[in-house]
């Protein structure tokens, strides 16, 4: 340590000061202070310490005692000089600490004085050499963005897939972010191929890509852009998610799919196109297509009469008898929308004139309906008539203050019973909305689906009611409709629940759900009360809100989970012989969609629970194809008695599907290597690709921008044949082949039911000539090494086994 004042550092003081700052931090400041002061030059005695320090990405380590040794120099010291050379040689090595000493030490070492030119030398030196990591952080911590860099280095290191470091990149700078975003949106209709051959590596992917705008939107809210592709591919989103409610589930009412069609349509000429066009082709309703485009034409031309209704004119009643009905007269349903009516509202609702004792409860059904998370309506049901609290409307009068307090007081008062059923989200977006008067615990609240798991021996819903109950189609009843058909014999109609709660006034359907949904809590109650009195002498002083508050005893669900926890601990823990991912086979259940296709992404041979099809159904198709079933929540117990124990697995649904699928790999102990990630499609689960070279796939992208350019094609009469060797792992599949002429996957195998031929899925990419391509002759999906498969074996490197 006696050479360290005079500015000279040995590989034998660098081991005694990583030693110090482990053992004696106190003694290690001394000697550092004591040095910078005695040394030739502090920076390049700094510069060396740093070199060599050990653990530079941890916290208090040699390299945090350093900068604090060094800033306190400089302040003792305030007219000092660093030497060029050592300003060059720090700033390759600035980005190998934790973020707080790499900022410190920027502007410690003055690497941005005199001026500049030090620090553009190297954020260009960084860029050729891919290192984007230093260049972003040079260019972050000095604030340097600008428009040169944000054409010259940010955009095409973004086709590169480096998002997280453009992200980095523009939050320092409102610029970078009115550039960027708009020409993001402008990708997403088309995407200029050309303008990027030269980039290498570069891809984009056209959800990955819509994915990321929306994420970038909402971080950086910047009103006066607009993003009008963006725009019309949510609207469009939407609406396909809409049909689908219609046309498939049945789960939704012709008028509501009018109204959010329209609503969110917009009067956009692009979006009317879309629309159609997924009408006719998607849900094959060519009627209703030509309907759609007919009213838009209208519209534009200007015509007075274009009100043509497109679903609303099939709107019929004939299945409204198998439905609970509105008990309450609807002369009884009355629209809260003004301050006089809300004060009258509560006045009726804290009327307690035929309540003897102060001890009695009067009952109020509460629900509320959201349109895009915020609050439109709130409910309030009492035996003699609903409130509809027009929430929407008090907004836009700006007289929310008046019904913040209303609600504030509806939730403390003592003597009103809330009714109300899974209340637990209304109740977040509740404080969301009135942060000031909403209190954190309700007062008097029942969660009246607390109630469903109540102790058996109450007899509030007997075992014979448990089973499986569907509606007159045959559809499952879930959530409330299923309690209200369990205590009451019929379920409620839930196709207006999603409709235009913003509309005013509200149609009629809407008005009658939105007041049955809170009235039909009054009888629930009712019936659940007689029969909890009807269940004799066991329930002697004991309420439904008592029920609701205690936990299960042993002798009824606590029990029950008791004996299955055991079941299960047994199974795991009992050993597996180890197997390989490629033989092992599962069903995921409806809710682990995800799961399934991370599985895929591993190399197991995964498939999914039909949306409409049941339990037993299901565990019949898994016993055919010798399948492990993996579901989560209440369904483990419906499958474990049509299907083996040993063969179900419940996994937590709150967990991320990364660790669900871990948990599936380490209780079965399933055998995975580097060549099983990807070796099955992530779609269509099929394990055989058409593998193509990357010279190859730039010919097939070639031919792409032939057929969609506007002049005539020549014909193509060229084949493409699969790679049979170096197909990293996967299988090849011999029998297909790609016709160049119309870029599609061609099939000679008829080992299953797929079509035999398939077009290729090309999402605007530019492909790497350093790698092999893997399209899957199923569905035409393309994969290709890159970041994808690096995070995924990253996620999984304590299980995967690499390949002989």
């Amino acid at each position: 340590m006696s050479l360290l004042q005079a500015g000279f550092l040995s590989d034998k003081d660098m081991q005694e000061l990583n030693v110090i700052a482990r053992r004696d931090p106190k003694k290690l400041s001394s000697i550092l202070q004591t040095s910078f002061s005695t040394a030739p030059c502090p920076f390049d005695l700094a510069l060396k310490m740093l070199r060599g320090a050990q653990n530079k990405k941890k916290p208090r380590s040699l390299c945090d005692y350093i900068v604090e040794a060094l800033k306190k120099w400089t302040h003792e010291n305030p007219h000092h000089d660093v030497p060029m050379s050592v300003k060059r040689q720090i700033v390759p090595i600035v980005c190998d600490f934790i973020k707080a000493n790499s900022q410190a030490l920027v502007f410690l070492f003055q690497v941005d004085k005199p001026n500049l030119t030090l620090v553009e030398e190297h954020i260009y030196r960084f860029n050729q050499a891919k290192d984007y990591t230093k260049m972003i952080f040079l260019i972050a911590t000095l604030n340097l963005q600008c428009p040169a860099y944000t054409d010259q280095l940010v955009i095409p290191m973004l086709v590169q897939g480096e998002n997280f470091l453009a992200e980095k990149y523009m939050q320092g700078s409102i610029g970078a972010q009115r550039r960027i975003l708009p020409l993001i949106d402008t990708w997403l209709n088309a995407f200029p191929i050309e303008q990027f051959r030269n980039v290498s590596g570069a891809f984009i992917k056209h959800k990955s890509l819509r994915k990321l705008l929306s994420r970038w939107q909402e971080m950086f809210p910047l009103t006066d852009i607009d993003l009008p592709n963006l725009r019309r591919l949510k609207a469009v989103g939407q609406i396909r998610f809409f049909l689908q409610r219609y046309y498939r589930e049945t789960s939704m009412s012709a008028r509501a799919l009018e109204d959010l069609v329209h609503k969110y349509i917009n009067n956009e000429r692009d979006i009317v196109q879309s629309v159609c066009k997924m009408v006719h082709g998607e849900f094959c309703d060519q009627h209703r297509a030509r309907k759609l485009q007919q009213r838009y034409n209208r519209r534009h031309r200007g015509d007075t009469d274009s009100s043509v209704e497109v679903w609303s004119d099939s709107e019929d009643d004939l299945d409204a008898e198998y439905y609970l009905p509105l008990k309450v007269d609807f002369n009884r349903v009355l629209m809260v929308d003004s301050a006089e009516k809300l004060s009258a509202c509560e006045q009726d609702l804290h009327n307690m004139e035929g309540f003897a004792s102060s001890e009695e409860h009067k009952l109020i059904g509460f629900d509320a309906e959201w349109s895009n998370e915020e609050l439109s309506l709130i409910q309030l049901a009492v035996f003699n008539k609903v409130f509809l609290v027009d929430v929407y409307t008090f907004r836009q009068m700006g007289q929310t203050n008046e019904l913040a307090a209303f609600v504030g007081r509806l939730f403390k008062s003592k003597r009103l019973l809330k009714l109300a059923f899974g209340v637990g989200n209304d109740l977040m977006l509740l404080r969301r909305e009135f942060k000031a008067s909403m209190p954190d615990q309700p007062t008097n609240l029942l969660d009246v689906m607390k109630l469903r798991n109540a102790n058996p021996r109450y007899q509030l819903l007997p075992e014979g009611n448990r089973q499986e109950p569907v509606d007159h189609c045959g559809k499952k009843l879930t959530g409330l409709s299923r309690m209200v058909f369990q205590t009451l014999g019929k379920p409620l109609d839930k196709r207006e629940q999603i409709s235009d709660w913003e509309r005013r006034p509200l149609h009629l359907k809407q008005a009658i759900y939105a007041a049955t949904d809170a009235y039909c809590l009054l009888q629930v109650y009712e019936e659940l009360d007689k029969r909890l009195t009807e269940s004799g002498a066991e329930t002697k002083n004991k309420s439904l809100f008592s029920i609701s508050c205690e936990a299960p005893t042993a002798d009824g669900k606590k029990q029950k989970k008791a004996q299955q926890t055991t079941t299960e601990a047994s199974t795991s823990s009992s050993k597996h012989e180890p197997i390989s991912v490629r033989d092992f086979r599962v069903m995921c259940d409806i809710m682990l969609g995800g799961l399934c296709k991370t599985l895929r992404n591993l190399g197991m041979d995964a498939t999914e629970r039909g949306a409409n099809t049941t339990i037993e159904e299901c565990a019949e198709v898994a016993k055919v194809e010798g399948r492990h079933i993996l579901t989560c929540g209440a369904p483990y117990d419906a499958f474990c008695k049509v299907y083996p124990r040993e063969m179900c697995t419940k996994l937590k649904q709150d967990d991320k599907r990364n660790d669900q699928a871990l948990q599936v790999v380490k209780k079965y102990e399933i055998q995975i290597t580097d060549e099983d990630v990807f070796s099955r499609c992530q779609l269509c689960n099929r394990d055989k690709f058409l593998i193509l070279k990357g010279q190859d796939m730039e010919r097939v992208h070639r031919r792409k921008l032939a057929l969609e350019s506007q002049e005539q094609s020549e014909p193509c009469n060229e084949i493409l044949e699969t790679v049979t060797e170096g197909g990293e792992g996967k299988s090849a599949d011999v029998t297909s082949h790609l016709r160049m002429n119309d870029l599609v996957i061609v099939r000679s195998s008829t080992d299953d039911d797929r079509p035999t031929e398939v077009a290729l899925k090309l999402d605007s990419l530019l492909p790497p000539k350093d790698r092999l391509f893997f399209c899957c002759s199923a569905c035409g999906k393309i994969y290709w090494k890159g970041g994808h498969l690096c995070e995924i074996s990253q996620s999984f490197a304590n299980v995967l086994v690499k390949s002989k």
